[in-house]
C-alpha cells in the first residue's frame, strides 16, 4: 500500500536545480533509504517532503492528502523529522526534550496524563530512563541521538523521516540507531524514509532503495534488485564485488576507484 507519492517534484535555488522530475511512491510500513554521491540532492529531497523547502513544481501526497495543504500543527502529528545536525538546547534534560514531541496535541499549553504516560514510554523505549534529568548537552553522540529520536517518537507519528541519523557516530552506536529504527519500523508499522552514506547499512536496513544521482531519480527498488557492481560502479565510481550476506541481502565489497572512469 502506498503511503507518500511524490509526483514531478522539482527543487530549485535561484535558477539552479537541485532536484528535477522526481517521481516515487513510498510503501506503507516500509524502510525507504536514500543513497547517493555527496551533492546529488538527498537532503533537499528531505527537506522537500518535509515542508522545509518549497518546491518549484510537482506535488507530494501523505495518506491521499495533499502536502501543501496540510497546516504544520497537523503534519507534526503525522511526520516527525530528525534532522542531521539539530541545535542542542541549552539546559534542556531529556525528559522536556522528549516532551516537546507532545506540543501539537497540547491545548492551551497544558500537559495531561495521556501526553506524560506518551513521553516516559519514549524515554523508555529508547532505553533513557536512567538518563531522564541529565541535560542533552552532556549526553554522548549516541544517547543524544537517541533522545532526539524519543522526541520524534513522541509526537506519534505514522512516517518517521531521518537525515544521516548515524552521522558522527562510532560504528557501534551506528548499528544501534538502526537497530532501534527497525525495531520502531516493525512494532509501530512505521513508514520511514532515511538517507545513510554507508552502502551495507543501506542494503541490510532497507527495504527499498532511492538512488539518486545529478538531482535526479536514478532508480527505485529493493537492495537485490539495484545493488550490482554494474549499477554500483555508475552512482559511486567505484569497483566492488556484491555477495550474498546471511539474510540474503546484498554485502558490498569495495575493491577502489574505478579505474577506466576519465
Amino acid at each position: 500500500m502506498t503511503y507518500v507519492t511524490v509526483e514531478n517534484l522539482t527543487v530549485s535555488f535561484g535558477m539552479d536545480p537541485i532536484l528535477t522530475d522526481i517521481n516515487c511512491s513510498l510503501k506503507k510500513g516500509k524502510i525507504h533509504t536514500v543513497i547517493g554521491p555527496n551533492g546529488s540532492g538527498k537532503s533537499t529531497f528531505i527537506k522537500a517532503i518535509t515542508k522545509a523547502l518549497q518546491p518549484k513544481s510537482g506535488v507530494v501526497h501523505i495518506d491521499g492528502k495533499l502536502l501543501s495543504t496540510i497546516r504544520i500543527k497537523d503534519l507534526a502529528k503525522i511526520m516527525a523529522t530528525v534532522v542531521q545536525t539539530p541545535e542542542i538546547p541549552n539546559d534542556l534534560t531529556v525528559r522536556e526534550l522528549v516532551a516537546y514531541g507532545r506540543f501539537p496535541y497540547r491545548r492551551m499549553f497544558k500537559v495531561n496524563k495521556d501526553d506524560q504516560r506518551i513521553v516516559e514510554d519514549a524515554i523508555k523505549q529508547m532505553k533513557l530512563t536512567h538518563l531522564a534529568e541529565r541535560k542533552v548537552s552532556q549526553l554522548s553522540g549516541g544517547e543524544r541521538q537517541r533522545a532526539w529520536i524519543g522526541l520524534a517518537l513522541a509526537q506519534e507519528p505514522t512516517l518517521l523521516i531521518l537525515d544521516e541519523p548515524t552521522t558522527y557516530l562510532d560504528i557501534c552506536h551506528q548499528y544501534e540507531i538502526l537497530e532501534l529504527i527497525q525495531s520502531l519500523n516493525k512494532e509501530k508499522d512505521l513508514t520511514v524514509l532515511m538517507v545513510l552514506h554507508d552502502l551495507n547499512h543501506a542494503s541490510l536496513y532497507s527495504d527499498y532503495i532511492l538512488a539518486i544521482e545529478n538531482h535526479k531519480l536514478a532508480a527505485f527498488g529493493t537492495p537485490e534488485e539495484l545493488f550490482t557492481p554494474t549499477f554500483i560502479k555508475r552512482l559511486f565510481n567505484v569497483e566492488c564485488n556484491c555477495i550474498p550476506s546471511e539474510n540474503g541481502r546484498p554485502f558490498l565489497l569495495i575493491k577502489g576507484l574505478n579505474k577506466g572512469a576519465e
